[in-house]
């Protein structure tokens, strides 16, 4: 029953993390859905420990940001980080980061499962 729950997709998925700037997270989630995500969660974060490091990963941690989260499946995965880059401006140092991982299981995605198949 286990593997039935947390594994009840038949494709390979990524979750993608886009960090942008605050007021950056529309036009990322609007470009992400054109290149075929079916949708995204987004919530508002700051930088910890600012005072001991200014900067993380090329973002300056003072700064408020945007963290954007997108499940896809594998096969349209680096076409939507494409599109979130160029959305996000990353050329432009500190405009923000994205990257992906694995997703090993799932539960509770109930009606977003077959758009993420397709």
């Amino acid at each position: 029953m286990e593997k039935e729950l947390f594994n009840n997709l038949s494709a390979e998925l990524s979750l993608i993390v886009a960090i942008v700037n605050r007021g950056q997270a529309d036009k990322v989630i609007e470009a992400a859905k054109k290149a075929g995500a079916s949708g995204a969660t987004a919530f508002f974060a700051r930088g910890a420990g600012v005072k001991e490091a200014h900067t993380f990963l090329g973002l300056t941690l003072d700064s408020a940001r945007e963290i954007v989260l997108f499940i896809v499946i594998d096969e349209i995965a680096g076409i939507v980080m494409e599109a979130i880059h160029k959305a996000g401006n990353f050329d432009k140092h500190g405009s923000g980061i994205a990257f992906s991982m694995k997703v090993t299981g799932t539960t509770g995605l109930g009606k977003h499962v077959e758009p993420i198949k397709k």
